[in-house]
């Protein structure tokens, strides 16, 4: 393995160490401090997400996961493996021009009704 891909795995661990750190000991996260997809969700039917400020190393994983509020939704599934790491994944962020406005938070924190229309599910196999 080269230099770079090395130096890359140890910033992506440490940044998922710093997650996983306040996910186990709070505060979770609020949902004004995570970005959440254009239309990607998790086999849960909630929207992926990530931290804001993750950087280019971060990951994306199940909101309801960062709110805290995951509960036996994910009973079947590690933690981990519901992580897709941004140099893995392509995945639209609600703040991204091509997303149009589109995102996956709860309606509640949408501004416009229309939004998150036609959002994608990740397959239970895909997770």
């Amino acid at each position: 393995m080269n230099s770079n891909a090395q130096f890359s795995q140890e910033i992506r661990a440490r940044k998922s160490l710093e997650i996983d750190h306040r996910l186990a000991h709070g505060p979770v996260f609020t949902p004004t401090e995570i970005i959440y997809s254009a239309s990607m969700r998790c086999p849960c039917g909630a929207g992926l997400a990530y931290p804001v400020g993750s950087g280019p190393h971060g990951y994306w994983t199940c909101s309801m996961v960062l709110l805290g509020d995951a509960g036996t939704r994910h009973a079947s599934l590690s933690q981990v493996g519901l992580r897709r790491y941004f140099s893995e994944w392509d995945i639209a962020a609600e703040t991204d021009p091509v997303a149009c406005g589109s995102t996956t938070r709860a309606p509640n924190f949408q501004p416009d009704p229309q939004n998150g229309a036609g959002a994608q599910r990740l397959s239970a196999t895909e997770a």
